[in-house]
């Protein structure tokens, strides 16, 4: 009878998906570079309006949304209250370079643990949050 021996099975680790929803094109070039150069293992989705990405995610949810405020057709406030009634919806990163986080909750329904990020924005501060919600996903996953 042949001895048959069994390896461990390799794991294979499925990419962090990360949804960037912003109108300008040049932006989500900056940051397709970005996530490319810093952030392997990472899967960047991007939309240009609130209906493109809400769109994306009734096909494959995002483990991290990160979405502009000011965007045409649907923007970033009306996307996010949409999310609101969601029952699973992502972590929820809002860009601005109009508003404050106080500016903000006053247009109403905002997920409360939603992070805001300024932009321009800080490349470093922008790797260390994907990293760090990639590492989490990872952990949850385990």
């Amino acid at each position: 009878m042949p001895i048959v021996a069994t390896l461990p099975r390799a794991r294979s680790r499925r990419p962090f998906r990360l949804l960037l929803v912003d109108d300008d094109a040049s932006f989500l070039e900056i940051v397709s570079i970005l996530v490319a150069d810093h952030l392997p293992g990472v899967l960047l989705q991007t939309a240009r309006s609130g209906v493109e990405a809400l769109r994306q995610m009734a096909a494959q949810a995002p483990q991290l949304l990160m979405a502009d405020v000011v965007m045409p057709h649907m923007d970033g406030l009306e996307m996010l209250r949409h999310l609101a009634t969601q029952p699973h919806r992502p972590p929820v990163v809002v860009l601005t370079s109009v508003l404050d986080a106080d500016d903000m909750q006053s247009y109403g329904e905002m997920p409360a643990d939603a992070l805001f990020m300024p932009k321009p924005l800080d490349q470093d501060a922008f790797v260390r949050l994907v990293r760090a919600a990639s590492s989490a996903a990872a952990g949850a996953a385990d």
